[in-house]
């Protein structure tokens, strides 16, 4: 009898092993809420991609299907849609907000970036990736880009379907040119998202995250753009399979949103599981594909696009301490 208490004992143990590995002890970002349906009208969306926050909580959404980047307040209220200048949008796929609270989209089809002010006026277009000294060739040039990130210190970085890490100087003149088709640590194929730790008086490095979408890894890389180590794993048990959204927080842990059973996960600053949110399916609080994800620390809240399902959902943040770690 004590023999078979002490086996119970040990498959319980194991089990409880098995689960904690998994990831299913670790903290879980809570659904708050979920808006809109799909349509063209303002409060609708027709495949929504990448998402944006910027410091008064208002909410950037890449209405790709639509051709437009729409805001919202921070209470889900439709604000306005963006303009694209002389030429219509096409198919933005990426946006980002700087420091300042400028605004930069990725406008895939029309094979630019673009840069607004605050007040939504047109300040840059990124088109050429021609470096200083090099003669300018039609050939030279940013071909259908994924995502924008910038820095701190308002360097611009892009990555495009021709699987290049770009980086441009505050003026939009390219200034380095990364990466080509590969498997390799320095290679991509498709790399669908980007983001960069903010730069601050206190730390002379920066960290450039690549969302690696058909190599199944988020990739991290040193301000020499070298690899320092990658992200493929949700918990042991389950794998990142297509990222195609990455937050990063001032502690420099990673939000992922990835396809599969998983679609929100969070790692610590070193790369280690450690937390997730969502569930796949249909229906509220399910996700069918993941392709954007951004957080507002302010109001401790996770936003995520729903692609299949035409919809944005908002869940609680995972953790309560985001101090930034300066000598990481």
């Amino acid at each position: 009898m004590v023999h078979f208490k002490n086996q119970k004992m040990l498959i319980l143990l194991i089990f409880l092993f098995s689960i904690s590995l998994c990831g299913c002890f670790e903290p879980k970002m809570k659904l708050v809420k979920e808006f809109g349906s799909e349509g063209k009208a303002s409060n609708e969306f027709t495949g929504p991609t990448d998402i944006a926050v910027n410091s008064k909580g208002e909410i950037f959404i890449c209405d790709t299907g639509n051709n437009r980047v729409v805001v919202y307040n921070s209470s889900y209220e439709y604000l306005k849609t963006m303009s694209g200048g002389s030429v219509s949008m096409r198919g933005p796929y990426g946006v980002c907000v700087d420091t300042a609270d400028n605004v930069y989209v990725a406008d895939t089809e029309n094979n630019r970036v673009i840069k607004y002010n605050p007040s939504g006026n047109i300040m840059l277009e990124l088109t050429s990736t021609v470096k200083l000294g090099q003669q300018k060739d039609p050939m030279n040039s940013i071909k259908r880009p994924y995502d924008v990130a910038v820095l701190g210190d308002s360097r611009i970085f892009v990555v495009d379907s021709l699987n290049r890490l770009l980086v441009f100087e505050p003026t939009g003149v390219c200034s380095n040119k990364l990466g080509s088709k590969g498997s390799g640590s320095d290679a991509f194929d498709v790399p669908t998202r980007l983001a960069v730790s903010q730069f601050t008086e206190f730390e002379k490095n920066f960290y450039v995250y690549v969302a690696d979408s058909f190599n199944s890894r988020i990739t991290k890389f040193n301000s020499e753009f070298k690899p320092i180590f990658e992200i493929n794993d949700k918990g042991v048990m389950d794998y990142i399979r297509d990222p195609r959204g990455l937050a990063v927080l001032p502690d420099k842990s990673v939000i992922v949103a990835d396809c599969g059973a998983t679609p929100l996960c969070a790692y610590s600053a070193s790369g280690i599981f450690e937390g997730s949110g969502g569930s796949f399916g249909a229906g509220r609080g399910k996700i069918m594909s993941t392709a954007g994800v951004a957080v507002d620390l302010t109001r401790k809240r996770v936003y995520a696009t729903d692609q299949l399902q035409h919809k944005v959902l908002v869940f609680s943040i995972h953790k309560e301490d985001f101090k930034s770690k300066a000598s990481e």
